[in-house]
């Protein structure tokens, strides 16, 4: 392994969608990269089973004036967007105590100007990828709708727009809405909503997938999977080696793209990371109508899910991702588990239901069957069973 990767290669640690297109760019600057992870091949965890839409939107820091009452009445358990399964874990109160930091007004529009800078670099990147890798087009930059069912959320997140003078955002109503979607109107709730024409959507892990063939064939990058992580040679401040499950790969450099998995990779260097996982369910149907789905990726802001609907160019299948529900979460118990295969989970009085459950952010008393509720999933889809339902994690800093 020393002699196929090479002293003067970076070792970029994580093959989801940031890793793999960390690789791409190095590759494309002459730079020797080895892509080190632990699973069976690229975006087989965050990146698996995410919505897929860069939402430049909704691309607000989660920390601001407002998060501060709704992570009081998490730790009351009476906020059923954010819920907190292990409220004595210490490295919850660490996390808690910078969350609460950059709550400050100051610290929120520092930390939202660079997600937006972020989020508008990477939609330009992502469409110049495709390009010069030769990649099928398939993700769509035609925009994103932000949907609202309550009266008084959505004014109040109209007029924190209008206060910001974002003239990149239109404002929608229930008509307009349903004017450019028909197929919202089965929404009966919903009174008004946001149009970002600067949103993409497309399939994560798929897009992964390919940029991880082409850097193995036409780049020479090598990938590493199956390969677990166990501590680093290093001479002072210098890293030498990655050591692995595999043995050790010589490098010149790391870069960790790991996630909620980077506190204890580099917990042998001495520091951790303030990362905290979020815990989120996800769920993929084939759709029996593609002409009655939506076609432009929607976040609703009152239910909390993302959905998304991705069609290949090739098979003319037409498959929709529902994403929903916030968490945060230790993972220590769960160490083991990144994936829920089986296509039933289980409701808190031990009953079983198909399909894929989500926390209803307006009735957080117990957890809906999604494929039985969501009116669009019940016209269109075929319920009979997801193609995907994953428990993923979502790292979230600031």
């Amino acid at each position: 392994m020393s002699e196929a990767v090479g002293n003067d290669s970076i070792a970029v640690i994580g093959a989801g969608v940031a890793g793999i297109t960390t690789a791409y760019a190095l590759a494309k600057r002459g730079i020797n990269v080895a892509v080190i992870d632990a699973l069976s091949g690229p975006a087989e965890m965050c990146s698996r089973a995410n919505a897929g839409i860069i939402a430049v939107g909704h691309a607000k820091a989660w920390a601001g004036t407002q998060a501060i009452g709704a992570m009081m009445k998490a730790i009351a358990g009476r906020d059923p967007s954010v819920q907190i399964t292990r409220l004595g874990d210490p490295a919850l109160w660490r996390w808690g105590v910078e969350f609460l930091l950059n709550c400050r007004p100051s610290a929120h529009r520092t930390n939202t100007d660079k997600l937006q800078r972020l989020s508008r670099y990477s939609r330009v990147l992502v469409a110049a990828a495709e390009t010069e890798m030769d990649l099928p087009k398939e993700t769509r930059h035609q925009g994103g709708l932000y949907l609202f069912q309550d009266r008084s959320q959505f004014n109040t997140h109209v007029a924190s727009i209008e206060c910001q003078g974002n003239g990149s955002i239109e404002v929608l109503s229930r008509g307009a809405l349903i004017a450019r979607e028909p197929a919202l109107s089965i929404l009966p709730k919903l009174v008004g909503g946001l149009f970002s024409a600067a949103d993409s959507v497309g399939d994560c892990r798929l897009f992964s997938q390919r940029t991880a063939a082409y850097l193995n064939q036409a780049c020479k990058v090598s990938l590493l999977f199956n390969t677990r992580v166990t501590g680093f040679r290093h001479a002072g401040n210098t890293i030498e080696a990655v050591k692995t499950s595999r043995g050790e790969i010589p490098c010149a450099g790391v870069i960790l793209a790991s996630g909620v998995e980077t506190p204890d990779i580099t917990s042998p260097l001495g520091f951790r990371p303030n990362i905290y996982p979020v815990k989120g369910y996800s769920g993929t149907w084939t759709v029996k109508d593609p002409a009655g789905v939506p076609a432009l990726p929607y976040v609703d802001e009152t239910e909390l899910l993302a959905v998304a609907t991705y069609r290949r160019k090739n098979s003319g299948n037409c498959g929709c991702r529902i994403c929903g529900s916030r968490s945060l979460y230790s993972r220590k118990p769960h160490r083991k588990t990144h994936a829920l295969h089986a296509p039933v989970l289980r409701r808190r009085g031990g009953s079983r239901l198909g399909g894929i459950l989500v926390r209803s952010a307006t009735d957080h008393s117990r957890w809906s069957p999604l494929s039985g509720q969501d009116p669009i999933v019940r016209q269109f889809m075929d319920q009979r069973r997801p193609r995907a339902t994953r428990l993923d994690h979502v790292a979230r800093l600031r």
